[in-house]
């Protein structure tokens, strides 16, 4: 055999194995798993949901600072989308001063798409997968027909 014909092996070989390395990668990919629910009535911060952009805000007002809101997730739901926050409350060991925080979250959900917001409230230190259950915190159904002729949304 000629070096080149070696060569030409070897190279061969070395893109069949680096195939191979990458589809069997493809079954190890995972993805998070699906939000849980809860049917309990949202008992965190106000959620409120601003449409008045290209995309929906989701509104948090907060009862003191120290609060942090996250977008979890974004995913499709039957007739809207469905938009996940997570609510870490403050570190106990710090005063806050009693004042109503208002915290604006942008997603990209576009505003003539309908949304529901689900939202958990986690202590300061849970872990960032916490399994705590979502509930509904907010809904705009009617972010499709809304100024829309012939429809009866506002």
């Amino acid at each position: 055999m000629s070096n080149r014909s070696v060569s030409s092996l070897f190279t061969a070989c070395a893109a069949l194995a680096g195939v191979g390395i990458l589809c069997s990668m493809i079954g190890c990919a995972t993805s998070a798993p699906a939000p849980t629910f809860s049917e309990d009535r949202f008992s965190g911060p106000a959620v409120s949901i601003d449409s008045g952009g290209r995309n929906h805000v989701a509104v948090v007002q907060a009862p003191t600072p120290g609060w942090e809101v996250t977008l979890t997730r974004v995913l499709p739901g039957f007739r809207h989308r469905a938009a996940f926050l997570t609510l870490r409350k403050p570190f106990p060991g710090v005063l806050y001063a009693q004042v109503l925080v208002t915290q604006r979250v942008a997603t990209d959900i576009p505003s003539t798409e309908p949304i529901r917001i689900f939202a958990r409230v986690v202590d300061h230190d849970a872990p960032a997968d916490s399994e705590a259950a979502f509930t509904l915190a907010a809904a705009n159904d009617t972010a499709a027909t809304a100024g829309k002729p012939g429809t009866d949304a506002p």
